[in-house]
């Protein structure tokens, strides 16, 4: 009856090689077997979940006014542990008034990117400075 075998240690998922080694014994007693490679190549990248939408805001501190929110995550179908952040801080940096374009990345071990960009507007007083993009919430900050 043909079996087969993965390496011992070998992985039964995710990227990598995986050596498949298959052995075949006949009725009479004899055996041969033969050995090959799958080579899995992780080339998708992960998911970005609870990504800030874009904002259009309106302070009267001609400083900015200060942003408090929570970084995205990332799950990946290979990486378990994806790193996910921004180009801002989640909690007390202070936008300025006027446009700041905010990047949010999910890598995974393999070196697979996804990347969102919002747009945060920051107006004062009123006074328009630029144009948010699509579906963005406004709310006042002081």
């Amino acid at each position: 009856m043909p079996s087969s075998s993965r390496a011992a240690g070998a992985a039964a998922t995710g990227a990598g090689d995986t050596t498949v080694t298959c052995t075949v014994t006949d009725s009479g007693g004899l055996t041969d077997s033969g050995s090959f490679t799958i080579r899995v190549t992780d080339t998708v990248a992960p998911v970005l979940s609870g990504v800030p939408s874009d904002l259009n805001l309106t302070t009267t501190d001609p400083a900015g006014a200060p942003m408090t929110w929570t970084w995205p995550t990332a799950t990946d179908v290979v990486d378990a542990q994806p790193t996910a952040g921004c180009n801002r801080p989640p909690s007390g940096w202070t936008a300025p008034v006027g446009d700041s374009t905010v990047t949010c990345t999910g890598t995974d071990a393999t070196g697979n990117v996804a990347t969102e960009d919002l747009l945060w507007q920051l107006e004062r007083d009123g006074v328009e400075t630029g144009v948010a993009g699509g579906g963005a919430a406004q709310r006042a900050v002081n």
